[in-house]
């Protein structure tokens, strides 16, 4: 993948994008996101015309473009919950509290999450999934980082080994935060400030625990009422954790999951636009409930959510060598 801004306008950007097949789209994106113009002559113009990778190569290039324009000019132009910076954010967020506070903010979660996987007693009962039925819990989080801080932030954690020490190790462990401060320090970022806010204040507020299932070809969700904190802010990461996935014993190792799925959704980001994640999420299982399907049935990516998958590409020769990650 790679791109080119070609012009911008009162409302937007005009950029040249070529996809990983080597076809040209000038794609018009506007300063929120929108994709105001798209034309390109390697696929058909019409989708139902189009093949699944045929369709999957305009998704990419699109995607790309809007992350283009954020990553070079600043511009909040990513799909709600598919920032990659964001998500790291929660990552560190949730990985840097103690196990016993994270449950002070995700306990609904851990409680429906081990009830499915061990019958305990659940949140709220759901007599009318099966037991064959696939099931996922969902919840907002979001983070209070400013955008430049987290852009800084995030730049450290995928390059410095913090996200590797945050699924690794304990959080209760003086060497985490020791590790965090290593990684911050010499970058431009205020390492007692983030320090305090490492934790407990870095968390805006988590929205209501939704169940999800999917048995007998359909999809079905149901909010727990009266779950959750608070959540004024925009939603920065959504967790999307299938309930069969993770052993899930004690606060710690629901900590390690949840850590380890975020990385998978940060992967996810950068694989649906085209490029190769950062090595520090180079990492299998599922993230985004959406990027399963595609990697099963679509035929385009490997199976980068299947933990016990062979991946023999991760898309680096598709990478621009002097775009920033």
């Amino acid at each position: 993948m790679d791109a080119t801004i070609k012009k911008e306008t009162d409302n937007g950007f005009g950029l040249l994008v070529v996809d990983n097949n080597n076809v040209e789209h000038k794609i018009g994106v506007y300063y929120d996101g929108e994709i105001s113009g798209h034309l390109q002559n390697g696929y058909p113009d019409i989708a139902a015309k189009r093949t699944d990778v045929e369709n999957e190569h305009v998704n990419q290039a699109r995607r790309f473009a809007r992350f283009y324009v954020y990553r070079t000019r600043g511009y909040d132009t990513l799909e709600p919950r598919r920032n990659p910076d964001r998500i790291a954010a929660v990552a560190l967020a949730l990985g840097s509290l103690s196990p016993e506070t994270l449950l002070e903010y995700l306990g609904e979660y851990y409680q429906q999450l081990t009830a499915y996987q061990r019958g305990s007693e659940p949140v709220a009962e759901t007599p009318e999934i099966a037991a064959s039925a696939l099931v996922w819990l969902t919840q907002d989080v979001a983070v209070t980082l400013d955008a430049d801080t987290t852009a800084q932030l995030t730049a450290v954690l995928t390059t410095h080994g913090v996200l590797d020490a945050l699924e690794e190790t304990s959080a209760g462990d003086d060497r985490l935060e020791t590790e965090i401060r290593r990684a911050l320090e010499g970058h431009g970022l205020d390492t007692e400030t983030l320090a305090e806010e490492i934790g407990e204040t870095l968390l805006a507020g988590t929205g209501p625990l939704v169940v999800n299932w999917r048995q007998n070809g359909q999809t079905t969700s149901r909010t727990l009422e009266g779950t959750g904190t608070s959540l004024t802010e925009h939603a920065d990461a959504r967790l999307q954790v299938f309930t069969d996935l993770y052993e899930c014993t004690d606060g710690a190792s629901f900590q390690q999951a949840l850590v380890h799925h975020l990385r998978c959704q940060i992967r996810d980001c950068y694989i649906r636009i085209g490029i190769a994640p950062p090595p520090a999420v180079r990492v299998q299982g599922p993230g985004f409930y959406e990027n399963v399907s595609w990697y099963e049935h679509l035929g385009f990516y490997e199976p980068y959510n299947d933990p016990r998958a062979s991946i023999t590409t991760w898309l680096e020769e598709y990478t621009p060598d002097d775009f920033s990650l």
